[in-house]
């Protein structure tokens, strides 16, 4: 379990933030208060916004680092991140676009078989096409995640229930969580 007891909302009604941002802003504050709280991404991490901003990489030099570049690989990121989460101490999280949850799959369900509160966020969660066009536009893998038993799927609508969803997630011991952030910005 995470402690949450200093985690903020910081955001004021009006506000205009994709969850994603609002979600890094939490995932900083969680670093600060938890020391065994790390994780990474692919090659993705700005732009899911899920690097730990005062952290270093981990890296064969720097055991300390907090910040693990996984290469473009999901599944073996996911598969990491399980193995990590399987060390007693450690709390992790791996990040990706959510049109690339489906190579996450297997780890995900693994994962919740073995009662495990591994972290999964996936960003760029839209109807409308992005920048990399419809191949990058999730459309069935929302129903696909909400669909594996065990597993707590957050999708917060702004801000301030990108908080709440953390809150939940920091707390949870027995089951893996997905949180689904946008990339575009959404009014608290």
């Amino acid at each position: 379990m995470l402690d949450v007891t200093d985690l903020v909302d910081e955001y004021q009604t009006g506000d205009q933030m994709a969850t994603r941002v609002a979600s890094s802003d939490v995932l900083q504050q969680l670093a600060k208060a938890n020391p065994q709280f790390w994780g990474g991404a692919a090659d993705l991490a700005s732009s899911n916004k899920t690097a730990l901003k005062d952290d270093g990489n981990f890296t064969p030099d720097n055991y300390a680092g907090r910040n693990v570049y996984y290469g473009v690989r999901e599944f073996g990121a996911a598969t990491a991140t399980n193995g990590i989460n399987l060390h007693v101490g450690s709390r992790a999280y791996v990040s990706t676009f959510m049109v690339f949850s489906d190579y996450l799959k297997a780890a995900i369900r693994l994962v919740a078989i073995q009662h495990l509160p591994s972290i999964f966020i996936f960003t760029h969660d839209s109807l409308a096409v992005g920048e990399d066009g419809p191949t990058h536009e999730p459309i069935e893998q929302l129903a696909m995640l909400r669909t594996i038993p065990n597993v707590q799927v957050f999708r917060p609508a702004d801000a301030h229930e990108t908080v709440e969803a953390w809150k939940v997630i920091a707390k949870t011991t027995d089951k893996p969580s997905v949180l689904i952030a946008s990339r575009q910005k959404c009014r608290c």
